[in-house]
């Protein structure tokens, strides 16, 4: 499942307001690059507080983007780290008894999220932080509330 929020109308409503003021978009960005970041220092603070040294490393390459039309959360493929925190990695069996818990002992990320389905959602699946965070958000109301604030104040800066 992917988490989405979906503000029906955004793109009219800059094209009508973009004929009044033309700097209204750029408004519009920043309000809603005002509201990723919000969420954005939500999961790096989870990412420090669960992870330790390594989820600092890791929480620089989480980033909040925007256009006008859509506010975003973007993983660094610079980052080495962010990956394997989010989607974990894949444990391969080894070979007797002694290796498998030597080797469990030395793990450093949490087992791949594919490895939580069967079947045809097989290779699928959220990630530890990103989707974690971005559920709260949605399931509280926060994030329409937050976005409903932020565009309201990017209009009546234009108005």
């Amino acid at each position: 499942m992917t988490a989405r929020v979906e503000v029906k109308g955004l793109r009219e409503l800059n094209r009508d307001l973009r004929r009044i003021d033309r700097a209204l978009g750029k408004r519009t960005q920043r309000a809603l690059k005002r509201v990723s970041e919000e969420v954005v220092e939500d999961i790096r603070s989870r990412m420090t507080t669960r992870e330790g040294r390594l989820g600092a490393k890791g929480a620089k390459g989480v980033r909040a983007r925007a256009t006008q039309r859509k506010a975003k959360i973007a993983l660094l493929g610079s980052n080495p780290v962010i990956r394997g925190l989010e989607f974990g990695a894949i444990v391969h069996p080894v070979f007797g008894r002694r290796m498998l818990q030597r080797d469990m002992a030395r793990r450093v990320f949490p087992p791949w999220v594919g490895n939580r389905y069967t079947g045809a959602r097989a290779n699928f699946g959220e990630g530890y932080h990103v989707a974690f965070v971005m559920n709260e958000w949605i399931e509280s109301g926060r994030v329409v509330h937050r976005l409903d604030e932020a565009l309201d104040l990017a209009l009546r800066d234009a108005l």
